[in-house]
């Protein structure tokens, strides 16, 4: 009797367990060579062969359970993460460079009092500022505060939420 035919899934998961472990036993034998410790230390530390360690450094056996590399990365204090992707099925949203890009475009026109507060708003909402600028703040306070928040990578590889103080005066 023949045996059930792997699924497509099966198959991709297959290879990407080989190639996510060729690079894990890769990054083991580095780490464990940085830290000048031998093979036979490491395994016995994570409860395993020296053969077998030196088997997942080469990248074999891509059905180590995940415990194993979470015991490695532990006995050579680097961190692992284990965890799917973004999924496809959700919305995209947006990291707040729209919500800053649009906050600059208002401050460069001029503005009328229910524009200001408009801006404020979106300001807030986007939590690009955290509260409300001071009686007196001119709006150019405001757009210098939020090109600080531009500077770096404006295009969203590494982008890291900041809060910025809007302080009253004006330029």
């Amino acid at each position: 009797m023949a045996g059930k035919k792997r699924s497509r899934a099966r198959i991709l998961g297959a290879e990407r367990a080989a190639s996510a472990a060729l690079g894990l036993g890769k990054s083991v034998a580095t780490a464990r060579k940085r830290r000048q410790r031998s093979q036979e230390s490491l395994a016995d530390e994570v409860g395993i062969s020296r053969s077998r360690l030196a088997e997942l450094e080469l990248g074999q056996n891509a059905s180590t359970p995940a415990q194993v590399w979470f015991a490695l990365g532990e006995a050579l204090g680097i961190y692992l993460t284990f965890e799917f992707g973004r999924d496809p099925q959700v919305e995209l949203r947006d990291a707040g460079h729209a919500d800053i890009e649009e906050l600059v475009l208002r401050l460069t026109k001029p503005m009328n009092a229910d524009a200001w507060t408009r801006t404020v708003s979106v300001a807030r909402e986007g939590e690009i500022i955290t509260a409300d600028p001071p009686e007196g703040a001119y709006r150019t306070d405001l757009a210098a505060a939020a090109r600080e928040g531009l500077e770096g990578d404006v295009n969203g590889n590494d982008y890291q939420k900041e809060t910025i103080e809007v302080t009253a005066g004006g330029n």
